[in-house]
């Protein structure tokens, strides 16, 4: 894909690849690498940290309901 700039057509790569090389492309970089990171533990760690105590609280309810 083709972006018109100032009479110069540049491709989308170059103009990721222009916007990486600042600091304001390194800030978004690792802006969003942080965000996955959070994304990952909630989905890995969290969440199944939290059904096994809901699972483990159930079993005890009704352990104790016999």
């Amino acid at each position: 894909m083709q972006i018109k700039n100032n009479n110069k057509d540049i491709t989308v790569n170059e103009r990721v690849s222009r916007i990486w090389s600042t600091e304001q492309g390194k800030t978004y970089t690792t802006v969003i690498a942080t965000i996955v990171v959070v994304v990952l533990m909630v989905v890995f760690a969290v969440v199944p940290s939290y059904m096994s105590i809901t699972n483990q609280l159930a079993l005890n309810d009704q352990k104790q309901n016999m």
